[in-house]
């Protein structure tokens, strides 16, 4: 996976920019996801931009709270993580001064 270069892309930005790289959770496992987040939370590197137990939004959310990292549980009862990611690695424009 981190040979891949569009993987690191957002982070890239992000450090581009001297700015926290920002993560949206998934999980629907209460516990985990409060673990995930305090495991982002704790590293200034990182901002967390929500922790959800569902994914029915994802695209919606990802278009408001404007991630540079989804952390999803693919096997999401709610609706196939697979379905759900189609748009939401668009890269978007940043302008980088």
């Amino acid at each position: 996976m981190w040979d891949n270069p569009r993987c690191l892309t957002a982070i890239t930005f992000a450090a581009m920019e001297n700015e926290p790289v920002r993560v949206l959770i998934y999980e629907d496992n209460a516990a985990l996801r409060t673990s995930l987040a305090a495991l982002v939370r704790s590293d200034p590197d990182f901002r967390l931009t929500a922790a959800l137990g569902h994914c029915l939004r994802a695209e919606a959310d990802v278009r408001q709270l404007r991630p540079d990292v989804v952390l999803m549980d693919i096997a999401c009862r709610a609706a196939p993580a697979s379905r759900l990611c189609g748009g939401c690695g668009r890269p978007r424009p940043r302008r980088l001064s």
